[in-house]
């Protein structure tokens, strides 16, 4: 059965922090908005870098930062060396995929991994390498088991409308055609090893409210702006990890290198990627060959501060930086080192809403009540936009408003099902096990809990009053120290909850067209007020990539750079600009079917891809 990862383990974080494969990971920070916000959720690098003065004119893409000065060694002074048909490195959720895949084929794989076995710690759970919950495919036997459907050819328009047409759309139609048939692949690995899979929930929809599409006809105002059709069903990534790691060193004897970093690729005279050097636990270094080629699986790097400085356009107003903190970039450099194409500024992230360093400080990752769809007003008192958005729209909302920050208002309604049915959520922001349980203790994320409400309301992250005048009065009060400022006005702020009420009243938002299902008036005493701010779960951005997981070069004819691939959050032209939970397409399920393609691809064979053939497709919606 799967592992429950929803534990609450400090003592593993300190023991993680002790080791040297996670050096730097308890005591680091990351600087949000103001001085005094920080999260130790996040490293950075171990030192301060700008760029030169000389690179004043020279554009981004061609600026070497001190971080990304190229490591020089010499290749005849490395005396410890192995040959292997592949080598992966990084060994969570796409590596894991590529590796069982190529191992499947009878491949001699190495699989290198700069952690432990131990887990990694995000905030209070401790996690296996993998973090993340919902399998996005495209579309997979559990959800056609269960009678839903979907335009599997408009996923992929989505996807591209989504990312304003900055991708690359061969790569996602593969992920998408191929998608159903890795998602089977997988759930028969998590069968063999003993895993019930057939009674798993999807995550079509937290409560249910979507339209069939986007662009249909809506039965109510406002309801086309509704997270609406993720068809991942909900297992830990780190169980999936975990089961195929265990089933690969079962029937394959394989076993994970751990504690072993890659520093640099190498090259032969041609110009093709052969191998990688790495450093073990002891400081030696090794040169592992690939006869067949290399696959970076590296994932993202929100645990380098300075790669955030360089890429992201809105670094500074990140709140907090949630994931893994020893992802640090480690692939990108390499592919950059060896002449790939990084992807252009800015990147893409994984933004998320209801960040909060006082509400890590009281035990929780996010403050959940301040993410469902109440009355959101800015630092003045002012509304500023449709409370009814995923997380991706509300952090960006948020990021343009002064501090970069908000205040989410609310009443003691937050306390019944029957409103939190219908302010929705999305994905783990949901607040009821209402047609949905996630798993792990409770069927909800912790932080969702009217139960974790209540202790950030007596740790005072959640203000309370028992009018709107002492709460308005409470904001101005306490607004500096949570950064958010004391300009607050208040006949201001009390005529934006009378307009909003009013507007809950008639049933219809003239001022933002928010779905009506969701507009709950704020008169229920006691009233609540909670700031918070905008932050990101992982990046997304690295090399590009082609429809096989070829690393492309830099040069103007981007051509594949030979025996190079790059597989999840370490390869681009998949999402742009922002990771949305408007399509599909989830991150793991994606991780996990560039891995499966860039086995196939590496061996050089074939892969089933009429789209006439793929499991459980349905050409239409209305079939």
């Amino acid at each position: 059965m799967f592992r429950d990862q929803m534990e609450w383990n400090r003592r593993q974080f300190l023991k993680l922090a002790a080791t040297g494969a996670a050096a730097g990971v308890a005591a680091a920070t990351f600087t949000g908005c103001t001085p005094n916000e920080t999260s130790t959720l996040n490293s950075t690098s171990d030192t301060s870098t700008t760029p030169a003065p000389t690179q004043q004119n020279v554009r981004l893409e061609d600026q070497v930062w001190d971080f990304e000065v190229e490591p020089k060694y010499d290749l005849d002074a490395i005396k410890e060396e192995e040959t292997h048909d592949v080598v992966v490195v990084g060994t969570a959720t796409s590596g894991m995929h590529c590796i069982y895949a190529l191992l499947e084929q009878g491949a001699d794989v190495v699989g290198l991994e700069k952690l432990n076995s131990d887990s990694v710690v995000v905030g209070g759970i401790a996690y296996r390498r993998s973090v993340g919950f919902s399998w996005g495919f495209s579309y997979n036997s559990v959800a056609h088991n269960q009678g839903l459907k979907v335009e599997i050819d408009r996923i992929v328009q989505d996807q591209v409308r989504i990312s304003n047409h900055k991708v690359d759309q061969k790569q996602i139609r593969r992920v998408v055609n191929l998608g159903p048939t890795v998602s089977d692949w997988q759930l028969k690995i998590l069968r063999e090893h003993g895993d019930d899979v057939d009674n798993l929930w999807v995550e079509d929809h937290p409560e249910r409210h979507q339209t069939p599409l986007p662009t249909d006809a809506t039965e109510r105002p406002g309801q086309q702006d509704t997270y609406w059709h993720p068809l991942g069903y909900t297992i830990w990534a780190g169980d999936v990890e975990w089961a195929l790691e265990e089933q690969a060193k079962a029937k394959f004897g394989f076993e994970v290198t751990y504690e072993t970093t890659a520093k640099k690729l190498i090259k032969d005279d041609s110009g093709r990627v052969i191998g990688v050097i790495a450093q073990k636990a002891d400081g030696t270094l090794v040169k592992y060959y690939g006869k067949k080629g290399v696959v970076l699986a590296t994932g993202g790097y929100e645990g380098n501060k300075e790669m955030q400085k360089k890429y992201l356009t809105d670094a500074d107003r990140y709140i907090v930086a949630v994931g893994k903190a020893t992802n640090t970039g480690d692939g990108l450099l390499m592919g950059q080192w060896a002449g790939a194409k990084v992807e252009d500024w800015p990147h893409t992230v994984m933004t998320w809403d209801g960040m909060s360093p006082e509400c890590i400080r009281a035990g929780y990752d996010y403050i959940g009540v301040a993410r469902q769809a109440w009355l959101y007003v800015n630092a003045y008192g002012q509304r500023f936009m449709n409370e009814d958005v995923t997380f991706g729209g509300q952090g960006r909302s948020i990021s343009i408003q002064p501090y970069a920050k908000m205040w989410t208002i609310f009443d003691d309604k937050y306390k019944d099902p029957d409103v939190e049915i219908n302010l929705k959520g999305t994905v783990c922001r949901r607040m009821t096990t209402v047609y949905h349980t996630m798993p792990g203790p409770g069927g909800i994320m912790p932080f969702c809990t009217n139960e974790a409400t209540q202790d950030l309301i007596d740790a005072g992250v959640i203000l309370k009053a028992d009018t709107l005048e002492e709460l308005a009065d409470l904001m101005i009060e306490k607004g500096p120290a949570f950064g958010i400022g004391n300009e607050l006005d208040k006949e201001g702020f009390l005529k934006t909850v009378a307009r909003y009420n009013e507007l809950c009243e008639e049933g219809y938002d003239w001022d933002f067209g928010k779905d009506p299902i969701c507009l709950y008036k704020v008169d229920k005493p006691p009233y609540y007020a909670v700031r918070s701010g905008c932050g990101f779960l992982v990046t997304q951005s690295g090399v590009y990539v082609d429809e096989h997981m070829r690393v492309l070069s830099k040069d103007v004819s981007r051509k594949p750079i030979e025996g190079l691939y790059a597989i999840g959050n370490v390869a681009s032209g998949f999402n742009a600009f922002e990771f949305s939970m408007d399509t599909n397409l989830g991150s793991l399920g994606r991780a996990a079917t560039t891995g499966y393609i860039a086995a196939h691809e590496v061996l050089g064979l074939p892969l089933e891809e009429d789209p006439k053939k793929t499991p459980f497709r349905n050409k239409n919606i209305f079939e």
